[in-house]
Protein backbone atom coordinates (compact mmCIF):
# COMPACT_ATOMS: atom_id res chain seq x y z
CA UNK A 1 0.00 0.00 0.00
CA UNK A 2 2.87 2.37 0.99
CA UNK A 3 4.85 1.87 -2.64
CA UNK A 4 1.46 2.13 -4.25
CA UNK A 5 0.75 5.71 -3.15
CA UNK A 6 4.43 6.48 -3.03
CA UNK A 7 4.90 5.12 -7.06
CA UNK A 8 1.52 7.50 -7.38
CA UNK A 9 3.13 10.38 -5.71
CA UNK A 10 6.45 10.13 -7.79
CA UNK A 11 4.32 9.50 -11.09
CA UNK A 12 1.95 13.05 -9.82
CA UNK A 13 5.64 14.82 -8.82
CA UNK A 14 6.90 13.72 -12.50
CA UNK A 15 3.88 14.03 -14.73
CA UNK A 16 4.69 18.20 -14.64
CA UNK A 17 8.05 17.97 -15.06
CA UNK A 18 7.38 15.30 -18.28
CA UNK A 19 4.77 17.52 -19.38
CA UNK A 20 7.00 20.93 -19.32
CA UNK A 21 10.31 18.81 -20.97
CA UNK A 22 7.91 18.15 -23.81
CA UNK A 23 6.89 21.16 -24.39
CA UNK A 24 9.97 22.95 -24.36
CA UNK A 25 11.24 20.10 -26.93
CA UNK A 26 8.74 21.40 -29.01
CA UNK A 27 9.29 24.83 -28.84
CA UNK A 28 13.13 24.35 -29.40
CA UNK A 29 12.15 22.25 -32.19
CA UNK A 30 10.13 24.73 -33.82
CA UNK A 31 12.38 27.41 -33.01
CA UNK A 32 15.09 25.67 -34.80
CA UNK A 33 12.75 25.12 -37.64
CA UNK A 34 11.68 28.64 -37.69
CA UNK A 35 15.58 29.78 -37.32
CA UNK A 36 16.80 27.79 -40.03
CA UNK A 37 14.03 28.51 -42.76
CA UNK A 38 14.43 32.39 -41.75
CA UNK A 39 18.40 31.50 -42.17
CA UNK A 40 17.63 30.21 -45.78
CA UNK A 41 15.33 32.90 -46.89
CA UNK A 42 17.76 35.68 -45.70
CA UNK A 43 20.63 33.88 -46.91
CA UNK A 44 18.98 33.30 -50.77
CA UNK A 45 17.81 36.97 -50.51
CA UNK A 46 21.52 37.89 -50.04
CA UNK A 47 23.08 35.38 -52.52
CA UNK A 48 20.21 37.48 -55.06
CA UNK A 49 22.56 40.60 -54.44
CA UNK A 50 25.89 39.41 -54.54
CA UNK A 51 25.13 37.66 -57.29
CA UNK A 52 23.78 40.59 -59.70
CA UNK A 53 26.35 42.99 -57.38
CA UNK A 54 29.45 40.68 -58.75
CA UNK A 55 28.28 40.23 -62.02
CA UNK A 56 27.83 43.74 -62.46
CA UNK A 57 30.82 44.67 -60.77
CA UNK A 58 32.94 42.07 -63.37
CA UNK A 59 31.27 44.20 -66.46
CA UNK A 60 32.80 47.21 -65.33
CA UNK A 61 36.63 45.88 -64.08
CA UNK A 62 37.03 44.13 -67.26
CA UNK A 63 38.56 46.76 -69.48
CA UNK A 64 38.43 44.76 -72.93
CA UNK A 65 35.16 43.33 -72.71
CA UNK A 66 33.74 44.42 -75.27
CA UNK A 67 36.92 43.21 -77.53
CA UNK A 68 36.14 39.98 -75.84
CA UNK A 69 31.92 39.71 -76.67
CA UNK A 70 33.79 40.54 -80.17
CA UNK A 71 35.80 37.41 -80.13
CA UNK A 72 39.34 38.88 -79.02
CA UNK A 73 41.42 37.08 -76.55
CA UNK A 74 41.70 38.59 -72.86
CA UNK A 75 44.42 41.11 -72.09
CA UNK A 76 46.93 40.62 -69.53
CA UNK A 77 45.13 43.73 -67.51
CA UNK A 78 41.82 41.42 -67.58
CA UNK A 79 43.75 38.45 -66.31
CA UNK A 80 44.73 40.71 -63.50
CA UNK A 81 41.08 41.64 -62.29
CA UNK A 82 40.30 38.30 -62.76
CA UNK A 83 43.01 37.52 -60.35
CA UNK A 84 41.43 40.15 -58.15
CA UNK A 85 37.83 38.63 -58.15
CA UNK A 86 39.76 34.92 -56.84
CA UNK A 87 41.22 36.61 -54.11
CA UNK A 88 38.25 38.13 -52.63
CA UNK A 89 37.12 34.43 -52.94
CA UNK A 90 33.41 35.10 -53.86
CA UNK A 91 33.35 34.16 -57.68
CA UNK A 92 33.62 30.99 -58.42
CA UNK A 93 32.95 31.01 -62.14
CA UNK A 94 32.05 33.46 -64.99
CA UNK A 95 30.88 32.98 -68.49
CA UNK A 96 31.02 36.21 -70.93
CA UNK A 97 28.69 36.01 -73.86
CA UNK A 98 27.83 37.80 -77.02
CA UNK A 99 24.72 39.44 -77.66
CA UNK A 100 23.27 35.95 -79.77
CA UNK A 101 24.11 33.60 -76.60
CA UNK A 102 27.46 32.47 -78.04
CA UNK A 103 29.53 31.78 -75.12
CA UNK A 104 33.00 34.21 -75.64
CA UNK A 105 34.94 33.45 -72.40
CA UNK A 106 34.65 31.11 -69.39
CA UNK A 107 36.61 31.28 -65.89
CA UNK A 108 36.53 28.59 -62.82
CA UNK A 109 37.90 31.45 -60.73
CA UNK A 110 41.92 31.01 -61.12
CA UNK A 111 42.02 30.55 -64.63
CA UNK A 112 40.20 31.83 -68.10
CA UNK A 113 40.02 30.50 -71.27
CA UNK A 114 38.32 31.82 -74.74
CA UNK A 115 35.10 30.71 -75.49
CA UNK A 116 34.68 27.86 -77.75
CA UNK A 117 31.42 29.44 -79.14
CA UNK A 118 28.83 27.10 -77.21
CA UNK A 119 25.69 28.76 -77.33
CA UNK A 120 24.20 29.72 -73.71
CA UNK A 121 21.58 27.00 -73.80
CA UNK A 122 24.08 24.44 -73.78
CA UNK A 123 26.66 25.97 -71.07
CA UNK A 124 23.33 28.08 -68.93
CA UNK A 125 20.21 26.65 -70.05
CA UNK A 126 18.78 28.03 -67.40
CA UNK A 127 19.44 31.82 -68.56
CA UNK A 128 18.51 31.63 -71.71
CA UNK A 129 15.06 32.84 -71.55
CA UNK A 130 16.31 35.71 -70.12
CA UNK A 131 19.15 36.56 -72.82
CA UNK A 132 16.04 36.34 -75.65
CA UNK A 133 14.01 38.42 -73.09
CA UNK A 134 16.56 40.76 -72.78
CA UNK A 135 16.09 40.70 -68.68
CA UNK A 136 18.39 40.23 -65.94
CA UNK A 137 17.95 37.00 -63.53
CA UNK A 138 18.93 35.25 -60.84
CA UNK A 139 19.13 31.49 -59.75
CA UNK A 140 19.57 30.17 -56.42
CA UNK A 141 20.48 26.67 -56.10
CA UNK A 142 21.56 23.86 -53.13
CA UNK A 143 24.28 21.65 -53.86
CA UNK A 144 24.49 18.04 -52.01
CA UNK A 145 26.64 19.58 -49.03
CA UNK A 146 23.39 21.73 -48.73
CA UNK A 147 25.86 24.84 -49.39
CA UNK A 148 23.67 27.66 -51.24
CA UNK A 149 24.83 28.90 -54.97
CA UNK A 150 23.86 32.03 -56.44
CA UNK A 151 23.81 32.54 -60.42
CA UNK A 152 22.83 35.99 -61.97
CA UNK A 153 23.18 37.40 -65.62
CA UNK A 154 23.13 41.14 -66.25
CA UNK A 155 23.66 42.51 -69.99
CA UNK A 156 26.66 44.11 -71.22
CA UNK A 157 25.52 47.66 -72.34
CA UNK A 158 27.55 49.39 -74.88
CA UNK A 159 26.67 52.32 -76.84
CA UNK A 160 24.52 50.60 -79.40
CA UNK A 161 22.29 48.60 -76.88
CA UNK A 162 23.25 44.99 -75.58
CA UNK A 163 26.34 43.93 -76.59
CA UNK A 164 26.71 40.84 -74.43
CA UNK A 165 25.77 39.18 -71.47
CA UNK A 166 28.25 38.20 -67.93
CA UNK A 167 27.04 34.94 -65.89
CA UNK A 168 28.65 34.99 -62.70
CA UNK A 169 28.59 31.95 -60.20
CA UNK A 170 28.79 33.07 -56.39
CA UNK A 171 29.81 31.16 -53.99
CA UNK A 172 28.04 31.78 -50.08
CA UNK A 173 30.00 29.58 -48.38
CA UNK A 174 31.32 31.95 -45.89
CA UNK A 175 28.28 33.86 -45.96
CA UNK A 176 26.39 30.84 -45.47
CA UNK A 177 28.94 29.62 -42.04
CA UNK A 178 28.22 32.77 -40.89
CA UNK A 179 24.69 32.78 -40.64
CA UNK A 180 24.62 28.97 -40.08
CA UNK A 181 26.83 30.87 -37.27
CA UNK A 182 24.25 33.09 -35.87
CA UNK A 183 21.51 31.20 -36.33
CA UNK A 184 23.14 28.23 -33.78
CA UNK A 185 23.89 30.74 -31.40
CA UNK A 186 20.32 32.03 -31.87
CA UNK A 187 19.08 28.17 -31.27
CA UNK A 188 21.36 28.23 -28.72
CA UNK A 189 20.28 30.92 -26.94
CA UNK A 190 16.75 29.86 -27.09
CA UNK A 191 17.71 26.26 -25.33
CA UNK A 192 19.40 27.93 -22.85
CA UNK A 193 16.84 30.04 -22.18
CA UNK A 194 14.04 27.47 -22.24
CA UNK A 195 16.29 25.44 -19.74
CA UNK A 196 16.72 28.58 -17.46
CA UNK A 197 13.12 29.31 -17.62
CA UNK A 198 12.55 25.20 -16.89
CA UNK A 199 15.28 25.43 -13.95
CA UNK A 200 14.16 28.93 -12.35
CA UNK A 201 10.54 27.44 -13.05
CA UNK A 202 11.16 23.82 -10.80
CA UNK A 203 13.17 25.97 -8.46
CA UNK A 204 10.56 28.53 -7.62
CA UNK A 205 8.11 25.91 -7.75
CA UNK A 206 10.25 23.45 -5.10
CA UNK A 207 11.15 26.68 -3.06
CA UNK A 208 7.39 28.05 -2.64
CA UNK A 209 6.53 24.08 -1.63
CA UNK A 210 9.46 23.90 0.72
CA UNK A 211 7.91 27.36 2.38
CA UNK A 212 4.25 26.34 2.29
CA UNK A 213 5.46 22.81 4.03
CA UNK A 214 7.86 25.05 6.99
CA UNK A 215 4.85 26.82 7.52
CA UNK A 216 2.46 23.80 7.65
CA UNK A 217 4.81 21.82 9.65
CA UNK A 218 5.59 24.66 12.09
CA UNK A 219 1.58 25.63 12.23
CA UNK A 220 1.34 21.24 12.99
CA UNK A 221 3.67 21.76 16.02
CA UNK A 222 2.62 25.10 17.62
CA UNK A 223 -0.61 25.72 19.73
CA UNK A 224 -2.46 28.43 17.60
CA UNK A 225 -3.79 30.34 20.65
CA UNK A 226 -0.73 30.76 22.64
CA UNK A 227 2.25 30.23 20.05
CA UNK A 228 3.65 27.19 22.36
CA UNK A 229 4.40 24.09 21.15
CA UNK A 230 1.89 20.77 21.41
CA UNK A 231 2.18 17.89 23.19
CA UNK A 232 3.59 15.83 19.63
CA UNK A 233 6.40 18.60 19.13
CA UNK A 234 7.39 18.33 23.05
CA UNK A 235 7.37 14.74 22.96
CA UNK A 236 9.67 15.08 19.58
CA UNK A 237 12.01 17.62 20.95
CA UNK A 238 12.27 15.66 24.20
CA UNK A 239 13.43 12.04 21.89
CA UNK A 240 15.94 14.27 20.27
CA UNK A 241 17.49 15.69 22.24
CA UNK A 242 17.78 12.11 24.01
CA UNK A 243 19.14 10.38 21.20
CA UNK A 244 21.74 13.53 20.29
CA UNK A 245 22.77 13.01 23.68
CA UNK A 246 24.29 9.10 23.23
CA UNK A 247 23.85 6.17 25.13
CA UNK A 248 24.46 8.13 28.47
CA UNK A 249 22.03 11.11 28.21
CA UNK A 250 21.88 13.50 31.25
CA UNK A 251 19.41 13.18 33.56
CA UNK A 252 16.24 14.92 32.17
CA UNK A 253 12.91 16.24 33.97
CA UNK A 254 9.16 16.65 32.87
CA UNK A 255 6.81 18.84 34.74
CA UNK A 256 3.63 19.05 33.78
CA UNK A 257 1.12 22.05 35.39
CA UNK A 258 -2.39 22.26 35.60
CA UNK A 259 -4.35 25.82 36.01
CA UNK A 260 -7.76 26.13 36.97
CA UNK A 261 -10.21 28.21 38.60
CA UNK A 262 -11.32 27.80 42.16
CA UNK A 263 -14.35 25.55 43.41
CA UNK A 264 -17.44 27.70 42.25
CA UNK A 265 -15.86 29.63 39.62
CA UNK A 266 -15.15 26.76 36.91
CA UNK A 267 -18.62 26.97 35.64
CA UNK A 268 -19.04 30.67 35.49
CA UNK A 269 -16.08 31.05 32.97
CA UNK A 270 -16.72 30.53 29.22
CA UNK A 271 -15.07 29.55 26.31
CA UNK A 272 -13.72 32.90 25.84
CA UNK A 273 -12.53 33.54 29.26
CA UNK A 274 -10.87 30.21 29.19
CA UNK A 275 -8.92 31.05 26.45
CA UNK A 276 -7.82 34.59 28.00
CA UNK A 277 -6.15 32.26 31.15
CA UNK A 278 -4.86 30.12 28.69
CA UNK A 279 -3.05 32.59 27.07
CA UNK A 280 -1.81 34.65 30.16
CA UNK A 281 -0.84 31.45 31.75
CA UNK A 282 1.78 30.86 28.96
CA UNK A 283 3.17 34.34 29.21
CA UNK A 284 3.79 33.63 32.51
CA UNK A 285 5.22 30.63 31.97
CA UNK A 286 7.64 32.06 29.23
CA UNK A 287 8.65 34.62 31.63
CA UNK A 288 9.06 32.66 34.55
CA UNK A 289 11.44 30.11 32.41
CA UNK A 290 12.89 32.96 30.36
CA UNK A 291 14.08 30.52 27.82
CA UNK A 292 15.77 28.43 30.06
CA UNK A 293 13.34 25.08 29.26
CA UNK A 294 11.20 23.81 26.76
CA UNK A 295 7.25 25.33 27.02
CA UNK A 296 4.49 23.36 25.59
CA UNK A 297 1.02 23.71 25.55
CA UNK A 298 -0.39 19.90 26.03
CA UNK A 299 -4.34 20.60 27.34
CA UNK A 300 -6.78 23.07 27.29
CA UNK A 301 -5.24 24.27 30.90
CA UNK A 302 -2.42 21.95 30.97
CA UNK A 303 0.98 23.07 29.98
CA UNK A 304 4.59 21.04 30.27
CA UNK A 305 7.80 21.86 30.92
CA UNK A 306 11.02 20.02 30.04
CA UNK A 307 14.18 20.26 31.56
CA UNK A 308 17.18 18.81 29.71
CA UNK A 309 19.56 18.33 32.85
CA UNK A 310 18.23 18.35 36.14
CA UNK A 311 20.66 16.04 37.93
CA UNK A 312 19.14 17.27 41.32
CA UNK A 313 15.66 16.46 41.76
CA UNK A 314 15.78 19.04 45.09
CA UNK A 315 16.17 21.50 42.48
CA UNK A 316 12.99 20.58 40.08
CA UNK A 317 11.02 20.05 43.26
CA UNK A 318 11.81 23.71 44.51
CA UNK A 319 10.97 24.93 40.94
CA UNK A 320 8.26 23.42 40.57
CA UNK A 321 6.86 25.01 44.18
CA UNK A 322 7.94 28.15 42.07
CA UNK A 323 6.06 27.44 39.09
CA UNK A 324 2.56 26.69 41.09
CA UNK A 325 3.20 29.75 43.18
CA UNK A 326 3.27 32.27 40.16
CA UNK A 327 0.69 30.56 37.80
CA UNK A 328 -1.69 30.34 40.82
CA UNK A 329 -1.30 34.48 41.01
CA UNK A 330 -4.92 35.93 40.45
CA UNK A 331 -5.73 36.41 36.63
CA UNK A 332 -7.49 39.66 34.79
CA UNK A 333 -10.52 38.93 33.00
CA UNK A 334 -11.61 42.02 31.97
CA UNK A 335 -13.25 44.04 34.53
CA UNK A 336 -13.22 41.00 37.32
CA UNK A 337 -10.22 38.55 38.68
CA UNK A 338 -10.30 35.04 38.45
CA UNK A 339 -8.68 33.63 41.42
CA UNK A 340 -6.45 30.28 39.99
CA UNK A 341 -5.55 26.88 41.88
CA UNK A 342 -1.96 25.41 40.10
CA UNK A 343 -0.89 22.18 40.53
CA UNK A 344 1.92 20.22 38.92
CA UNK A 345 3.42 16.81 38.46
CA UNK A 346 6.83 15.58 38.45
CA UNK A 347 8.77 13.09 36.05
CA UNK A 348 12.46 11.55 36.53
CA UNK A 349 14.02 10.23 33.55
CA UNK A 350 16.30 8.52 35.64
CA UNK A 351 13.66 6.22 37.10
CA UNK A 352 10.25 7.52 35.97
CA UNK A 353 10.57 5.95 32.07
CA UNK A 354 12.85 5.77 29.58
CA UNK A 355 11.13 7.51 26.86
CA UNK A 356 9.36 10.95 26.67
CA UNK A 357 6.06 9.40 26.15
CA UNK A 358 6.92 7.20 29.54
CA UNK A 359 7.77 10.24 31.13
CA UNK A 360 4.27 11.90 29.78
CA UNK A 361 2.15 9.27 31.21
CA UNK A 362 4.00 9.39 34.88
CA UNK A 363 4.37 13.28 35.06
CA UNK A 364 0.14 12.96 34.50
CA UNK A 365 -0.38 10.23 36.87
CA UNK A 366 1.84 12.47 39.23
CA UNK A 367 -0.48 15.56 38.67
CA UNK A 368 -3.34 13.34 39.17
CA UNK A 369 -2.05 12.59 42.66
CA UNK A 370 -1.17 16.12 43.42
CA UNK A 371 -4.98 17.07 42.64
CA UNK A 372 -6.55 14.44 44.58
CA UNK A 373 -4.42 15.01 47.82
CA UNK A 374 -4.44 19.00 47.42
CA UNK A 375 -1.91 21.00 49.57
CA UNK A 376 1.15 21.07 48.52
CA UNK A 377 -0.18 20.76 45.02
CA UNK A 378 3.18 19.53 43.44
CA UNK A 379 4.97 16.22 43.73
CA UNK A 380 6.92 13.59 42.16
CA UNK A 381 5.87 10.33 40.78
CA UNK A 382 4.95 7.68 43.04
CA UNK A 383 5.15 3.59 41.38
CA UNK A 384 2.71 2.57 43.97
CA UNK A 385 0.06 4.60 43.35
CA UNK A 386 1.09 4.13 39.46
CA UNK A 387 0.14 0.62 40.11
CA UNK A 388 -2.95 1.26 42.44
CA UNK A 389 -4.03 3.53 38.82
CA UNK A 390 -3.37 0.61 36.66
CA UNK A 391 -5.75 -1.83 39.06
CA UNK A 392 -8.39 0.76 39.44
CA UNK A 393 -8.29 0.80 35.49
CA UNK A 394 -7.80 -3.02 35.20
CA UNK A 395 -11.34 -3.69 37.53
CA UNK A 396 -12.88 -0.65 35.49
CA UNK A 397 -12.39 -2.14 32.09
CA UNK A 398 -13.40 -5.42 33.22
CA UNK A 399 -16.43 -4.40 34.56
CA UNK A 400 -17.39 -2.28 31.66
CA UNK A 401 -16.79 -5.49 29.48
CA UNK A 402 -19.06 -8.08 32.01
CA UNK A 403 -21.76 -5.13 31.54
CA UNK A 404 -21.62 -4.94 27.81
CA UNK A 405 -21.21 -8.87 27.82
CA UNK A 406 -24.31 -9.01 29.99
CA UNK A 407 -21.70 -10.91 32.82
CA UNK A 408 -23.59 -9.85 35.90
CA UNK A 409 -27.21 -10.79 36.99
CA UNK A 410 -28.99 -10.03 39.74
CA UNK A 411 -29.92 -12.59 42.38
CA UNK A 412 -32.89 -12.44 45.00
CA UNK A 413 -32.72 -14.13 48.58
CA UNK A 414 -35.40 -13.95 50.77
CA UNK A 415 -35.29 -12.39 53.79
CA UNK A 416 -37.33 -13.42 56.68
CA UNK A 417 -37.94 -11.96 60.29
CA UNK A 418 -37.42 -15.17 62.46
CA UNK A 419 -39.41 -13.72 65.49
CA UNK A 420 -42.63 -12.89 62.74
CA UNK A 421 -41.50 -15.78 60.39
CA UNK A 422 -42.56 -12.96 58.02
CA UNK A 423 -41.19 -12.94 54.08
Amino acid sequence: MTKGLSRSRLIKRASPIAGFVALASLIGLAGYAFNEAATARLLEAEARIDAKGWSEGLSHSIPDLSDIIAGMPPSSSTYNSLELVRRAGQVSAFRVYDARGQLRLMSDGRTARQGTRQLIEVVDPAFAPALREEREDTRIRRGEDSRIQATAIVPVVGDEGIIGWIVADIDQAKRQALFSSMASQASAAIGFFLISACVLGFWYRNRERAIVEQKLEWLAQRDQLTGLINRSALLKLAERKISDAGQKPPKSALIICDVAPLTGMDSMLGDEARDQVAIATAQRLTSFTNGRFEVARIGRLTFGLWIDQAPDPAEVLSLAKELTARLGEPTSLGDSICTLQATAGIALSSCDGDTPADLMRSAEIALHTAQEQGAPGYGFFNPEIAKDMRRQAAVQRAVAAAAANHGFHLNYQPVYNTRTGEL
